[in-house]
């Protein structure tokens, strides 16, 4: 009986690696991020639990089922795998269905559960949050179908980030005002892409090359993959400019989010490209990866000050 325990939490805790808990966890910021731009100012306490829960359901279901469509990869990518230091995306297990320790029906039962929970919370607020959720679903499986036959999958990985922004938007109430709506899908479409996607795939250069797995830095080349991340590390802050001043955050956001992006985007960018190594690549992938969280923080700060 305490076998059988420990094997169950062994397998609880498997499961919920394989939904990447740290990236999952952090991703949450960007619909909550849009959320709170759609409100204009702080939720009720009730809109923010289900957001929090909904956000964390559906985010914790997408990376799930990306690790069970990329399973055949990953068993194969992880046997050429040397990382070249701290990956934020492996912290307490790093692909648990790709070595065994969960079975495919287990993983697939963790997803419908974190889904199931993530569509109904959507569906109480608003129907067409949940067909944008139904769509992230939809480019997370053409993203992962695309693995060996085109780079250009980084733009989809792009479209399903802005996809989530959009589910927070219209979940809290957000309407069709595109000059809103446009720059704030642009913010998380180039940070996906160059604080996130390719720098990433920039990281596990070498076995995706020997895999056949088609990613900008194995296709074009280091120098190329450096230099694209560092233009959508520009185009992210300069959209998050612009949503700033459409939205009419005031003075303090854009300059505390211009800072955050010069801080954990730019420079760290300029490094890359300076030093364009898959170790350098993923030290990028780290900060980058906050992006969001910060920029959510930027934007309380800025409504709590509009509040006073």
């Amino acid at each position: 009986m305490a076998w059988q325990s420990g094997s169950n939490a062994r397998t609880a805790v498997a499961l919920f690696a394989s939904s990447r808990p740290l990236q999952a966890t952090i991703s949450i910021a960007q619909p909550l991020f849009a959320a709170f731009l759609a409100v204009g100012g702080i939720p009720s306490l009730r809109l923010i639990i289900l957001l929090l829960i909904g956000s964390v359901a559906g985010m914790y279901s997408v990376f799930a089922l990306n690790d069970l469509l990329d399973a055949p990869l990953d068993k194969r990518s992880m046997r050429l795998n040397k990382k070249n230091g701290w990956d934020i995306d492996s912290v307490v297990m790093r692909h648990p269905l790709s070595i065994g320790v969960v079975s495919q029906p287990q993983q697939v039962a963790w997803i419908a559960f974190t889904g199931l929970v993530a569509a109904s919370i959507l569906l109480y607020l608003s129907p067409l949050a949940l067909a944008f959720y139904f769509f992230a679903i939809l480019l997370e499986a053409a993203y992962c179908k695309m693995a060996q036959v085109s780079a250009i999958k980084a733009l989809i990985a792009g479209l399903l980030v802005a996809t989530g922004a959009a589910i927070g938007w219209f979940a809290a109430g957000g309407n069709w005002n595109l000059g809103i709506f446009l720059p704030l899908g642009f913010v998380f479409f180039a940070w996906e892409i160059g604080g996130r996607n390719i720098p990433n795939d920039f990281s596990d250069v070498l076995q995706d090359k020997k895999l056949g797995i088609k990613t900008v830095p194995a296709v074009y080349g280091a120098v190329f993959a450096s230099r694209l991340i560092f233009l959508f590390a520009l185009l992210a802050v300069a959209a998050n400019i612009v949503l700033g001043l459409a939205a009419l955050l005031g003075t303090a956001y854009l300059l505390i989010s211009t800072l955050i992006g010069v801080i954990l985007l730019i420079l760290p960018a300029c490094a890359l490209a300076k030093n364009p190594t898959p170790k350098q690549a993923l030290r990028y992938f780290n900060k980058a990866s906050l992006f969001p969280v910060f920029l959510f923080l930027a934007l309380i700060v800025a409504y709590l000050l509009i509040m006073k």
